[in-house]
């Protein structure tokens, strides 16, 4: 009976926390404080989570058997909401007149409505720009669908992204109540070095730090990224077994130089959609997780910071980024498939 009581509090708790927008690592930190050594696992923390987004959470047996909800308070509730789409569950109280709990349980059980984050997009598509994702997506995925049984052989892909010489952590333990810490975010001023990387499923074969004051110009985009793959791939190239280097539409990689050099090398150039970074590798998978795993590093100079960098990404295993090239592919199936909107 103890232990029902117990995954009863726990549900409670983690209810609580995701109606309120809280993630599932923050769900598991914030109970570890408050439950101590009574803290539910991290894997049921993920399962209650689960229920909660696929709406099959309940709190206990006893569920069920709760009286049901004042029809007029709901409505009330659901009035509120449509008014004030992004109202707070204390603010929603406020405007319905209906005490916070009554509000939550309206919200969940009745309502069948979640907070939903507004998503970060780079640009605002036209409908050309969506017509164009739509048929880039598709030349793309069918070069990866003829390598795919190769495992990608011949297809590299790269980008270019700041890494920061300060890499805090995006939460610090608390007493239990504490508000939450402002953090700024990194401005032009911060110590931060470029990095570019380029890699394919047999490895990382470009990792560049840009020098001081230096812009990454055509001349440099060639010099330092497409010559080495050039002369590193000339000896596997065939006429009939190319090889793709994929990167975005910056004007360094678009400019004159750029071209003519691809002209003459092993490389041949594969097609990305205008402002696509959600089907980008590097955009979508790799940059997420190497800056996830410099957490609470801090650096002193470009070496350091460029020396740290090679260390995560040179971790990698080949099915690693066998899976990447795998995700590459499912999210050009996706953009395939759709209107051309973000995914």
């Amino acid at each position: 009976m103890a232990s029902e009581e117990a995954a009863r509090i726990d549900r409670w708790l983690v209810y609580h926390e995701w109606i309120n927008g809280a993630e599932t690592a923050d769900i598991i930190a914030r109970l570890e404080v408050s439950r101590g050594k009574d803290a539910p696992h991290p894997s049921t923390v993920y399962r209650y989570v689960q229920e909660l987004e696929k709406e099959t959470f309940a709190f206990d047996r006893r569920q069920q058997s709760r009286p049901g909800m004042d029809p007029e308070k709901i409505w009330a509730v659901e009035e509120a909401v449509e008014e004030h789409k992004s109202a707070s569950l204390r603010m929603l109280s406020i405007l319905s007149g209906i005490n916070r709990r009554a509000v939550t349980i309206a919200i969940n059980d009745y309502l069948h409505l979640k907070r939903i984050h507004s998503k970060w997009i780079l640009h605002e598509l036209s409908n050309q720009n969506k017509s164009d994702r739509v048929r880039l997506a598709g030349e793309m995925l069918k070069i990866l669908k003829q390598r795919a049984k190769f495992n990608y052989a011949g297809i590299i892909t790269g980008d270019e992204t700041w890494v920061s010489y300060q890499n805090e952590y995006d939460w610090t333990w608390g007493e239990k109540g504490s508000s939450r810490q402002e953090k700024a975010r990194l401005t032009i001023a911060s110590k931060k070095v470029m990095i570019s990387v380029f890699f394919s499923v047999d490895g990382m074969h470009v990792i560049d730090a840009l020098p001081n004051g230096q812009t990454i110009n055509s001349a440099y985009f060639v010099s330092k990224i497409l010559s080495p793959l050039d002369k590193y791939f000339k000896t596997i190239a065939k006429p009939h077994f190319p090889i793709y280097v994929h990167y975005d539409n910056a004007a360094p990689q678009k400019a004159k130089h750029t071209v003519d050099f691809l002209s003459r090398s092993c490389l041949t150039g594969m097609p990305h959609p205008p402002y696509s970074p959600d089907v980008a590798p590097c955009d979508f998978s790799l940059f997420g997780s190497l800056k996830q795993k410099l957490k609470g590093q801090t650096f002193h100079s470009h070496h350091d910071a460029l020396k740290a960098v090679q260390q995560v990404l040179c971790s990698l295993t080949a099915q690693d980024r066998i899976n990447i090239f795998r995700s590459w592919e499912e999210r050009l199936e996706r953009l395939s498939d759709s209107d051309g909107g973000y995914l």
